[in-house]
């Protein structure tokens, strides 16, 4: 193309298709999951996460106002994953559990309000009862004796994830394995430590 005085002109860039802004949700959300599973979670950075995404950095902050806004957004999308998705088996983790527990573990280490990563209501109600039918506790337990189970169980995953700055929460060999064990050792007492503690009211 020729300016007025002759010249030639740059070719014009061809301009990106708009995405919508559910869509750019959607692949941020997706790009910080991926990366987080894929690279040390020190190179998370706003610009990794932009670059993976195709996107400005401006999309984020424009979407979700926060780096912290985003991650909250992945973590409520993995609480999904996690009461739809799974299928049912006869104890955790599955690998979306996995993935939610390191995610959730890491979020904690940056600082994240914990009333920010607090559990949606759907999934605190959908994920109990769930909980419950995966580690087979016994329907006449009482309701405090299968919650302070699941609340060992837990505490017992929680403090197998050894988190080092610089690189994804690793779960220790066998430690998954020896939970299953142990966990199952004290199911089969549970109704005796109800009964003795007198959880059965």
């Amino acid at each position: 193309m020729l300016t007025s005085g002759g010249e030639m002109t740059e070719p014009e860039q061809q301009k990106k298709p708009r995405v919508s802004s559910e869509d750019a949700k959607s692949v941020l959300i997706e790009s910080v999951i991926e990366l987080f599973q894929t690279i040390p979670s020190n190179e998370i950075t706003t610009r990794r996460i932009s670059e993976h995404a195709g996107f400005d950095t401006k999309t984020i902050f424009r979407n979700f106002e926060s780096l912290e806004g985003l991650y909250v957004a992945a973590l409520r999308v993995l609480e999904v994953r996690l009461i739809r998705n799974d299928p049912v088996t006869q104890y955790a983790p599955l690998p979306s559990t996995l993935l939610y527990l390191e995610f959730y573990t890491w979020l904690l280490h940056t600082r994240i309000a914990t009333e920010k990563l607090a559990a949606a209501r759907e999934f605190s109600e959908i994920f109990r009862p769930r909980s419950y039918e995966r580690l087979g506790l016994p329907e006449d337990l009482s309701e405090r004796g299968k919650q302070a189970f699941l609340n060992l169980g837990v505490s017992f995953v929680h403090s197998q994830v050894d988190f080092l700055p610089g690189q994804p929460n690793m779960f220790p060999k066998n430690s998954i394995d020896d939970t299953a064990i142990l966990l199952d050792a004290i199911l089969k007492h549970m109704s005796v430590f109800a009964k003795e503690l007198n959880w059965e009211d």
